[in-house]
C-alpha cells in the first residue's frame, strides 16, 4: 500500500510541474535590409537553387518587388507568391537563395541550413512532440542564427 501511495504522489508531482508550450518551428528566412533607401529597394530580384547545388541549378526566379517598411526604418523582404500559400512573407528553406539589389549591385546568398531537434512539451518520464526547426543558415559564406538575417547596405 505505501508503494502505491508513493507512486501516486510522484506522479503528482511530476504532472503537476509540467506546463504546456506553444511548440514553434522555423522554416522560413525572414530577411530585413537596414540603412537602404527607398529607392534602392525599388527592384528585388530573388533567385531559387537546388539544396547543395552550389547555387548552379536554378529551380525558382522572380522578382520580388515589395518590402514593408518597419516602424524603425527597417525593410523587410516580402515574398507574394508565398503570401497566399503560408502567410509567410519570408523565403522557405526548400531553395537556396541569391538576392539580388540592382541599385546598389548587392548580392546576398542564403545557403548551408543547419537545423536543430528538441522534444515539445517533454516532462518527467513523458516523451514530448519531436520537432525539426531551422536553427542557423550561411549568409555570403558566414553562419548566422535564423532569428532574423540583417542585411546592411
Amino acid at each position: 500500500m505505501r508503494t502505491v501511495i508513493s507512486m501516486l504522489v510522484i506522479s503528482i508531482l511530476f504532472s503537476s510541474c509540467c506546463k504546456k508550450e506553444t511548440c514553434t518551428t522555423i522554416s522560413n528566412l525572414p530577411v530585413f535590409f537596414y540603412g537602404y533607401d527607398a529607392a534602392d529597394l525599388d527592384t528585388i530580384y530573388t533567385t531559387g537553387y537546388a539544396i547543395g547545388s552550389g547555387f548552379s541549378q536554378e529551380t525558382r526566379q522572380r522578382q520580388a518587388d515589395t518590402y514593408k517598411v518597419l516602424d524603425d526604418g527597417t525593410a523587410m523582404l516580402q515574398v507574394r507568391d508565398y503570401n497566399a500559400a503560408t502567410g509567410n512573407p519570408s523565403l522557405p528553406d526548400t531553395y537556396e537563395w541569391r538576392i539580388y539589389i540592382p541599385a546598389t549591385n548587392t548580392t546576398i546568398l542564403l545557403s548551408d541550413y543547419d537545423y536543430a531537434s528538441y522534444d515539445c512539451n517533454k516532462c518527467g518520464f513523458r516523451k514530448g512532440t519531436p520537432l525539426r526547426t531551422l536553427a542557423t543558415v550561411s549568409v555570403n559564406s558566414v553562419k548566422r542564427s535564423v532569428g532574423e538575417i540583417k542585411i546592411y547596405k
